[in-house]
This record gives structure tokens, sequence and C-alpha cells, in this order.
């Protein structure tokens, strides 16, 4: 596998290396193929098991169809730590903006 990171890091897209690592470890998508189609064939296996027929743990160790189609509530118990980052990383742009503004607001400068 490959990471999906633009330059190179893990931590910039958390989800995606996320997954890698699952299809690595539990499904052996870490080996060389002799033919692209022997690859896209171990991953649509792969990506077919994990979906359709894989318990998961953080949706009471349903398949994600059981769960896509379960009626009332369902709990998650993930957590979407990619988004907290984002929430977190525009608050500190916003919080940069006003702080520049600010300055530029309360500053003797000719311009």
């Amino acid at each position: 596998m490959i990471s999906l990171a633009e330059n190179g890091d893990p931590l910039k897209n958390e989800l995606a290396e996320r997954m890698n690592g699952i299809f690595e470890d539990n499904f052996a998508l870490d080996t060389s193929f002799l033919t692209f189609e022997q690859a896209q064939q171990a991953v649509e296996k792969a990506v077919k098991y994990y979906n359709s027929l894989l318990p998961h743990s953080s949706v009471y160790m349903l398949i994600p169809i059981e769960a896509h189609y379960k009626i009332g509530e369902l709990k998650k118990h993930w957590m979407w730590y990619w988004r907290e980052k984002q929430d977190a990383k525009k608050q500190l742009e916003l919080k940069n903006e006003k702080e520049i503004e600010f300055q530029i607001q309360n500053s003797e400068l000719p311009w």
C-alpha cells in the first residue's frame, strides 16, 4: 500500500491511513502481486469482506450493511478525531486573524 497523504505524512490523512493499516494487517495487502489484476482482485475481495461480512465493534458487532439499515438509535463507538482536529485548526486560524486585525487597528503604522 502507499501513503495517501500528499507529502507522505500519515497524520495528514488519518482516516485513509487507518484503512490502509486495516487492509494491510488483516488482509495481507502489503505483499507484492505479480499483476495489477491480482492486486485489484485482492483489494476488491478485502473491501467486500470488510463491508459485507466483518462485524464492526464500533457499531455493536453489526456488519456495516446491518448498521446502515438498523431502525432506531445506533450508538456509534468511534470519535471523529479528524473533525475535531479540523475544528481546532479553524478556531486557531480565526484567533490569529482576529489578533492580526486587532494589531492593525491599534498600530501607528503609516498605512
